[in-house]
């Protein structure tokens, strides 16, 4: 009981009480302990085989916080200070959990780690460069909540993802094309909430040099891809080599001397052998310049194949026939590069005769982008088969001006959850610029969201229960996407409620709201809705309610101490 009171009086003093820190992803285990370790101008501290960019990392989030780092020798690492292990191997890290009286069953496997902070010290210990990068992460994150009272409170934390696969995508080719360093931020953005995978949806955007007129001017060249890849890897980030190799190419082949390769408008043509011949010449230098193990084929929504120059295929094959004939073509020219491959699984969902047919070490990737109770008819065709697969869920940014958080908040979610429950090996989080027209800094949250449910993925409860979790989580996690992603430190500074209101209107019963179609509509109405009894008055609240937010709004942001640039396109 003295404890208790002890740490409810500490909860007085600091503005997040130990039970309800504001992290994300929030950590498997914390366990509370008494005390307070004070945050003074200069520390002791010791990296101990530890990557010189996580050393760098290490001392530059100190400073951050106003802490100068005195890196000291293995002579004096074990002084009181702050400490970073990475440890030779799981004994080693036992033992040395073990002596400072922690649980040493905790299995940290590849990428978690171990958080201690005592009243004397800080230490961080991990088997691997990427749990020595994620502990760093979240002392980032206790330092940012308790920056203003210089002392954090004692604990423990015992922390390790569910998913191996943590990934997000970024549509790169139907809107703009970001720079390098746009793209980079975006890595460390990402990399900051514990995702370790990224690819770029790619149909036209690749330079070829065997296709030079494929690609825009200010189109992604191989150089770059090798760049981007290596600045990645010091965040533990890899990245997902990516090429629509069937449906959605009429960017890259309604061009002269392309044309013919085309069916339905969009389809690669998979009754001619030169079909197979381009995607031969463009995986010769697309996939070469990813190192990581995946390559993304894409080849979802084909519709329209087999209604005209491959209709005698499908006459013969069959729909699925063709289909899966297709994926197998793909999958020996991909042979040689010793990739992993990935698919969407729409198709092969829809006519489970495909499943069957497809290589065994293929990877489906099950995409759903609405807010169902439940996603398992869309995962157990490509389960039964005993295939590997992802879950992809969306932050619902397509075509629309805002996104649609509520959306989102369930879709992901839930179909995280059905994914884990039925044993998928990854997550990747997608946005799409269907339209072309999105802005990636709309979509932060929406992503956040994603990563702290790939990192702790959701229980599997019926319905009722299920919902009420993930109502509670979904607090807990916007409580602390204010403090970590704006650096506001109140319950009473909230950019997330802001964001949530004005993402209502799409629920508002006003037709397309926040649609981009809608945006563009000519003055007069186009729908007989538009001028139905009540319509003024469901208006004129909406404006109501996006002046409120326009004023509360702008008090917050002089409040707001970073990533700013994000609400300029709220």
């Amino acid at each position: 009981m003295e404890k208790l009171i002890r740490l409810l009086c500490l909860g007085l003093l600091v503005p997040f009480t130990i039970f309800g820190q504001p992290l994300t992803p929030f950590p498997k285990k914390l366990l509370p302990a008494d005390g307070t370790f004070v945050l003074k101008p200069n520390m002791p501290a010791a990296m101990l085989n530890t990557s010189n960019f996580n050393r760098e990392l290490a001392i530059h989030t100190l400073e951050a916080a106003g802490i100068t780092a005195l890196v000291a020798d293995k002579k004096t690492a074990r002084k009181p200070g702050f400490i970073i292990e990475k440890a030779g191997s799981a004994a080693e890290l036992k033992r040395r959990l073990q002596t400072i009286n922690l649980d040493d069953s905790f299995d940290t496997e590849a990428e978690g780690y171990v958080l201690n902070i005592s009243a004397k010290s800080i230490q961080l210990f991990a088997l691997t460069d990427a749990g020595i990068f994620y502990g760093i992460q979240t002392l980032r994150q206790l330092l940012q909540n308790y920056r203003t009272e210089r002392s954090i409170p004692c604990m423990t934390i015992y922390d390790k993802p569910d998913f191996a696969v943590r990934a997000w995508q970024d549509d790169i080719s139907r809107g703009p094309i970001p720079t390098l360093e746009v793209l980079k931020q975006e890595i460390k953005t990402m990399a900051s909430f514990k995702l370790n995978y990224f690819t770029l949806y790619t149909e036209h955007i690749f330079k070829l040099d065997s296709h030079p007129d494929i690609a825009p001017e200010d189109g992604i060249t191989r150089e770059q891809i090798i760049e981007l890849s290596r600045f990645a890897k010091d965040y533990q980030v890899t990245l997902i080599g990516n090429y629509q190799s069937f449906g959605h190419m009429e960017k890259s082949l309604n061009k002269p001397g392309y044309t013919h390769l085309l069916e339905s408008g969009h389809i690669l043509n998979p009754a001619m052998d030169e079909s197979y011949a381009f995607l031969s010449s463009v995986y010769k230098e697309v996939v070469p310049a990813y190192s990581g193990e995946f390559f993304h084929i894409n080849c979802d929504e084909t519709f329209g194949l087999g209604e005209e120059t491959s209709k005698a295929m499908v006459d013969s094959l069959g729909l699925a026939g063709v289909y899966a004939l297709h994926i197998n073509k793909l999958n020996g020219l991909l042979k040689k590069y010793d990739k992993k491959i990935l698919m969407w699984g729409d198709i092969a969902a829809a006519y489970p005769d495909i499943v069957a047919a497809l290589p065994e070490d293929i990877t489906v990737i099950v995409w759903a982008y609405h807010p169902a109770d439940s996603f398992d008819c869309a995962i157990r065709p490509i389960v039964d088969e005993g295939l590997d697969f992802w879950v992809a869920p969306g932050v619902n940014c397509w075509s629309n001006v805002y996104p649609d958080v509520k959306s989102a908040e369930i879709n992901i979610y839930n179909l995280i959850r059905d994914g884990y429950k039925l044993n998928a090996s990854g997550v990747l989080n997608t946005s799409w610029d269907d339209d072309g027209l999105n802005f990636f800094n709309d979509t932060w949250h929406g992503f956040a969201w994603g990563a702290e449910n790939s990192w702790n993925a959701p229980p599997d409860l019926d319905k009722n229960p299920s919902d009420s979790e993930r109502e509670k989580r979904y607090a807990r996690f916007n409580q602390a996407f204010d403090v970590q992603f704006y650096g506001l430190n109140s319950p009473d500074e909230s950019v997330t409620a802001i964001i949530e209101q004005f993402a209502s209107l799409h629920h508002s019963g006003i037709r397309d709201a926040l649609k981009n179609n809608r945006f563009f509509e000519p003055v007069f109405p186009i729908y007989a809705e538009y001028i139905q009894a009540g319509e003024i008055e469901k208006n004129q609240t909406s404006l109501l309610l996006l002046d409120s937010l326009a004023v509360r709004l702008n008090r917050l942001i002089p409040l707001v101490k970073i990533n700013r640039t994000p609400l300029d396109y709220l």
